[in-house]
């Protein structure tokens, strides 16, 4: 009962901190769409690109790393060890990304980035170090830190950005909002992080810096495939699409992705302890089963309810978050949300991959689903315009689905 309990609560702390994240980090969007121009908005826009670079490509390997050995092989103090130099690799490749920029303002003669482009050095870190003591606070299941933390991150820098713009609508002023509020953030960690009793580790087993390379390289090159996809279909929707319909898909997708991706993160949370100790353990195959069953299952009706609430609700949805300009197209939003549901369904079949060691496994299915995705794209988008984008992120959905579940049977003997 007290476990169940500890569950619960734990579930609890993790919805309240993606839904705060959630919603902060809309206002700090729909304040600085408001307050600065288009070309201004498409800098900062290129900026987060550039860290969704680091952050998919690297935090995301190294996290999801961390997480399958850690909870594997209940090695908390070795998956420390490993983690925090592998950052100081990702610095390097910062300084780099920041010459590129340099480099090109000076070819485009637009020397105002030149000085824009150097925020990225002390804010990459920031951010990698920020990842860092989350992903440890995550391992640890400190969810109510975490959640703080993430108020403090997204609190600090909407008041910060306000109070700045204030005195001067500048960039600098952005950037400099997201420097210290993710500097707070960050000592909050840090502090919770230096109280927390680390376990001790499986004296049992072990699992090898080979083995723990070899994982991470798979999972790069993986989330190297989705980050190349993700800006592919960015590029094709600028070069098919006018600006306003452009604008009207990203407002749509953003909304739409929310509820799935809530719910897939609390479940995955909430079931990673159960498979991780079941796969460690060959004699509770069937358990690991059941507990597989139980994840998918919970997450199809859960989904099914919220589409249906969603289809009653979507013009109160749309006007009270979006306005009434974007009810033009609300037909589009319900299949988007659909989409979004199948996306993240495939978003837990990785993550059961991940849990049974196979990060190999994804790397075809995910260069299947980026390939389809393109193709599709280019097929759709001019015919069917709009509507053309969502059709093939169905498709690319199904496709991805289907990828990895034939992963899942091809691996299957690996497994025990």
């Amino acid at each position: 009962m007290k476990k169940s309990l500890h569950i619960n609560t734990d579930s609890a702390w993790l919805l309240a901190y993606t839904f705060t994240q959630v919603c902060l980090n809309a206002m700090i969007i729909k304040y600085l769409t408001s307050t600065f121009s288009t070309q201004e908005y498409g800098i900062i826009s290129l900026f987060n690109a550039s860290l969704q670079f680091f952050s998919m490509i690297f935090f995301a390997s190294f996290n999801q790393t961390a997480s399958t050995f850690a909870f594997r092989f209940q090695s908390f103090n070795r998956i420390f060890l490993y983690l925090h130099p592998q950052f100081f690799k990702i610095y390097g490749l910062v300084v780099v990304a920041v010459f590129v920029f340099i480099f090109w303002s000076i070819y485009l003669h637009q020397f105002q980035y030149f000085a824009l482009s150097l925020w990225l050095i002390p804010i990459a870190i920031l951010e990698s170090q920020h990842e860092f003591y989350k992903t440890r606070l995550h391992l640890l299941q400190q969810r109510k830190q975490i959640a703080i933390a993430i108020t403090l991150y997204f609190g600090i820098r909407l008041f910060l950005l306000i109070f700045f713009i204030h005195f001067s609508k500048s960039l600098h002023a952005v950037w400099g909002a997201w420097a210290i509020s993710t500097l707070l953030s960050l000592f909050y960690l840090k502090h919770i992080f230096s109280k927390t009793v680390i376990p001790e580790n499986n004296v049992q087993e072990n699992p090898s810096w080979t083995e723990i390379d070899s994982f991470s390289r798979w999972l790069m090159l993986v989330n190297t495939f989705a980050w190349v996809q993700v800006w592919l279909d960015r590029w094709l929707l600028s070069g098919f699409l006018s600006t306003s319909e452009t604008g009207l898909y990203s407002s749509y997708s953003q909304l739409a992705i929310h509820p799935f991706s809530i719910i897939s993160g609390l479940l995955m949370a909430k079931f990673s302890p159960f498979l991780y100790k079941n796969v460690v353990d060959k004699s509770q195959r069937n358990e690991f089963i059941k507990n597989v069953k139980s994840l998918f299952s919970t997450y199809l009706l859960i989904c099914s309810v919220e589409i249906f609430f969603i289809f009653l609700l979507q013009d109160f949805l749309l006007e009270l978050l979006l306005g009434k300009a974007f009810l033009e197209q609300k037909e589009l939003f319900i299949w988007l949300c659909f989409a979004w549901m199948i996306f993240q369904l495939g978003h837990l079949l990785s993550f059961l991959l991940n849990v049974l060691g196979q990060a190999k496994a994804l790397f075809v299915p995910n260069f299947i689903t980026a390939l389809v995705s393109v193709v599709a794209n280019i097929l759709l988008i001019p015919k069917f315009g709009i509507s053309g984008i969502v059709i093939a992120f169905i498709l690319t959905g199904i496709t991805k689905n289907l990828s990895l579940l034939s992963s899942l049977y091809f691996f299957r003997k690996t497994f025990w």
